[in-house]
């Protein structure tokens, strides 16, 4: 009996263990791609169309959403229900669902896109799914085109006076004795930088010394103390040099961790 139970636990492991293995299965490159582009039904084929199913909005800026729009046709002689519509991006949202399309009728659909953060070519489809077949779309649309960036220093989103930062803090421990800041100068003269530390060890410079107008550089700050500190320190220094910015508007905080 003992042994038979020692089975039945046994068997029971080996079947958790595998539950767990199939959940922690890592899709296939093809299963992926399956997800996001799934194969369009066969059933349902031609029931509805659009012409075209593809729309280029060309070049877009990435302040400005825009909108386009998609003239879906009922070729068959019943009412077709829209049971989804989905997009495979965030940034494109259908902003007139559409929930059925009468027998020989076509509707218009509108899909905003919002390029913000985006930069390049994009092609984004959006999938059509009726009860004609509920395994696979019935229908793919595409919304391509391209982003153009009108902030040229995006990847430098902190501003101090005429100066562009990747970010306004660092921290400091006994392993990191120096942090760099990628700056740009967005001001139409050279600038040189300066500042007054409060906290004794801290200094800091830049990379060039003078930054040249819509040129990148770095802002060094390192720490040397002359002695170790016993507690966690939060500071700050203040820049000089970067235009008539409020002095809260031109500190770099500074974390010291013991």
């Amino acid at each position: 009996m003992r042994g038979m139970w020692r089975y039945i636990v046994v068997a029971l492991v080996l079947l958790v263990v595998e539950a767990e293995a199939q959940e922690r299965k890592i899709l296939s490159r093809a299963e992926l791609d399956a997800l996001v582009n799934p194969t369009l039904s066969e059933v349902a084929k031609g029931a509805i169309i659009a012409e075209p199913a593809t729309r280029n909005m060309g070049e877009v800026t990435d302040s400005e959403r825009v909108n386009t729009y998609f003239v879906l046709h009922n070729t068959t002689t019943e009412a077709i229900a829209i049971s989804d519509l989905r997009s495979s991006c965030s940034c494109l949202k259908i902003t007139t669902p559409i929930t059925r399309i009468e027998a020989g009728e076509g509707v218009t659909l509108r899909a905003e896109f919002n390029p913000a953060g985006r930069s390049g070519g994009f092609s984004i489809p959006i999938l059509l799914y009726t009860p004609l077949d509920t395994a696979h779309p019935t229908l793919r649309l595409t919304v391509e085109g391209s982003v153009v960036a009108t902030d040229e220093w995006s990847h430098l989103p902190h501003s101090m006076g005429t100066l562009r930062l990747s970010r306004k803090s660092v921290s400091f421990d006994s392993n990191t004795r120096t942090e760099r800041i990628v700056v740009v100068n967005v001001g139409d003269n050279p600038i040189t930088l300066s500042a007054k530390p409060t906290t004794e060890g801290i200094a800091l410079r830049t990379y060039p010394e003078q930054l040249m107008p819509n040129k990148e550089g770095e802002i060094v700050i390192s720490y040397s103390p002359t002695a170790e500190p016993t507690l966690d320190l939060e500071t700050a220094i203040i820049v000089e040099g970067c235009g008539q910015a409020r002095p809260s508007e031109r500190m770099i905080k500074i974390t010291i961790k013991h």
